[in-house]
């Protein structure tokens, strides 16, 4: 299969914008991909005439200053990409009331209807955004920290260390939110897929604040951003490779030097990027292996 600078396992969206960013800087990057289809949860599908996304239906981070904007015009692919804001994001219908509670994707839109409900805990609603923006401030921070990992984590990171092992229901609890108004809060936890009591503060404080600035949709389907990305990583000379499962990591010395797929090939890189769920190949002992989030609609 021949060698590499870098070689991306998955060819979800966080798998191809890395390759995308890797290739535009003369990495020379080969993605492999188990599935026969790229894109992960980035599919769009047709059916009597109607086009219908997987699983993103929609995206934070695509307004004028978001991520996945920047991303895509340091890659001169804005032009290739049109997004549709969802407002409201969402309607949502609660026994405990006889009206629909419209979640808005803007964040100051989302305030002013949760203080407009609950009037009464508008200081409480203040400060729980305002600690969800400050944890995914450092959360975005923490790639650039060089400091001591021990003594200056705390220091630069103050609200990640308090609110590291803090589940959204304790944090709820801790503010003396009202049941309804926490449900409203964390109307969008759905998507984490896990009960207030078991879910991460931090994941979901990310999860909201990445659509503080609207939920959108890619004009003619998120696919669009799949073949975007994909055709790009082709022309700067990049390689995708699909229906090609790895079976396991080639270490030296705690070091990954490669894989092997589940056909017996083996392929060499420098350094390996995990952008998908690979339990089954880890061991732990890795010492250059990055891995993304495993679900990366957000």
């Amino acid at each position: 299969m021949g060698d590499c600078d870098a070689l991306i396992i998955g060819a979800g969206l966080g798998g191809l914008t890395s390759a995308a960013l890797l290739a535009q800087q003369g990495v020379r990057v080969v993605v492999l991909e188990k599935n026969q289809r790229l894109g992960g949860y980035g599919v769009s599908y047709y059916s009597h005439g109607h086009r219908f996304d997987i699983a993103t239906q929609a995206l934070g981070g695509c307004g004028e200053k978001g991520i996945v904007r920047q991303i895509l015009s340091r890659l001169s692919l804005l032009d290739q990409v049109k997004f549709l804001a969802c407002e409201p994001a969402r309607v949502y219908y609660f026994t405990d009331s006889g009206k629909p509670f419209i979640q808005s994707g803007f964040l100051k839109k989302q305030w002013y209807r949760l203080v407009g409900e609950f009037p009464e805990y508008k200081n409480e609603i203040k400060t729980c955004y305002d600690i969800f923006a400050r944890l995914f401030a450092e959360l975005k921070a923490i790639a650039g920290f060089s400091g001591d990992p021990v003594f200056g984590f705390a220091g630069n990171f103050p609200d990640l260390a308090r609110y590291s092992r803090f589940t959204v229901r304790e944090f709820f609890t801790q503010l003396g939110l009202p049941l309804p108004l926490q449900i409203r809060i964390a109307a969008r936890a759905e998507y984490c897929l896990l009960p207030l009591d078991r879910l991460s503060l931090v994941g979901f404080a990310c999860t909201e604040m990445s659509y503080g600035d609207g939920a959108w949709m890619v004009s003619g389907g998120v696919g669009k951003l799949v073949k975007a990305l994909s055709c790009y990583i082709k022309e700067q000379g990049g390689r995708i490779i699909p229906e090609t499962r790895v079976r396991r990591l080639l270490l030296e010395n705690g070091r990954v030097n490669g894989v092997e797929t589940a056909e017996g090939k083996r392929l060499t890189a420098q350094d390996i990027v995990l952008a998908g769920d690979g339990r089954d190949i880890l061991s732990g002992r890795e010492r250059n292996l990055i891995v993304l989030p495993v679900n990366t609609t957000n």
